[in-house]
């Protein structure tokens, strides 16, 4: 799926339950040059299921973007082998800017995010049941040339183990960058 030079402006009232675009077995999303304007909403929600069309690696490329919405990237790939996400030259802003569900289950998730900026008060919301500290072992995040609003924490999870980096050195060491 393409999306190309698209200004998505979703006035939904009320929850963070609506978004603005919604992938449901996927196999492959291209977002380029376009404007999501969902600031109630969750931006994109990539979900996948035990189908077929997503048993191989699925892919999402948001390039030239922008995502002003509470939760710019829902992650939701149930059991899908691999993922990869690729975030270049693109400005997600709002509460949040990845959101990882308790139904995440996917074992192999790569993000790679260059030129892009992240203003936001929090970067990922680790929401599964796992503690954060195991969580390098399934994501892997590469970066380049980014640049960070101050967070008030980078990495979130669920208590106990509820708070992760809290500064951009810590961040980086997390990641071993």
């Amino acid at each position: 799926l393409n999306i190309t030079r698209c200004v998505l402006d979703v006035r939904l009232r009320g929850s963070l339950e609506l978004s603005a675009i919604a992938l449901r077995n996927c196999p492959e999303l291209r977002l380029e040059n376009t404007f999501l304007f969902g600031r109630l909403c969750k931006g994109i929600v990539w979900k996948a299921d035990d189908s077929p069309a997503v048993a191989q690696k699925t892919k999402l490329f948001v390039t030239n973007s922008i995502l002003f919405a509470g939760e710019g990237l829902w992650v939701d790939l149930k059991k899908s082998s691999s993922a990869v996400a690729e975030i270049v030259r693109s400005t997600l802003y709002g509460p949040m800017a990845i959101y990882l569900p308790p139904s995440l289950t996917t074992g192999d998730l790569e993000i790679n995010s260059r030129r892009s900026l992240f203003d936001t008060r929090l970067i990922t919301l680790d929401g599964r049941d796992v503690p954060e500290h195991r969580m390098p072992k399934w994501v892997r995040w590469g970066e380049r040339e980014n640049l960070y609003s101050p967070a008030r924490h980078y990495i979130a999870g669920r208590p106990p183990n509820d708070f992760g980096p809290s500064t951009l050195s810590e961040w980086n060491e997390f990641w071993k960058q």
